[in-house]
């Protein structure tokens, strides 16, 4: 069965993941506390500037193709490389909290997922 290309960009653990349909970097500010005064105006606390968050997006992967990418995502921590707006290649320690998919068919491929959606968020 063919799989999708692997990327040259997005790597796990120092491993190429298939290429995504779409990938997005969100650059966050993490706070300890924010809450407003009673004439408006917020006061925060941050913790840290500047964690990514890297969301990838899948049109569709087969069966062996999701069994194949869930277990990279799996450990507790991992090393992904990917394309920074602001620092080129880079590399992160992260995790992936969730993954989703909707099964498109049980039959083609051994089973077919459609909108297969995860992030992978800085330490």
């Amino acid at each position: 069965m063919l799989l999708l290309p692997y990327s040259e960009i997005y790597k796990i653990n120092g491993k190429p993941i298939f290429s995504p349909t779409s990938a997005s970097v969100s650059i966050e500010d993490l706070e300890t506390s924010a809450e407003r005064t009673a004439d408006g105006t917020l006061h925060r606390e941050r913790a840290r500037q500047g964690v990514r968050k890297i969301s990838f997006t899948y049109d569709r992967l087969t069966q062996e193709e999701m069994q194949l990418l869930i277990p990279m995502l799996s450990p507790v921590f991992f090393e992904l490389t990917y394309l920074d707006p602001e620092k080129g290649t880079n590399t992160i320690t992260c995790y992936c909290s969730s993954k989703s998919s909707d099964l498109y068919s049980a039959v083609f491929y051994g089973g077919y997922w459609m909108g297969v959606k995860f992030n992978c968020i800085e330490k």
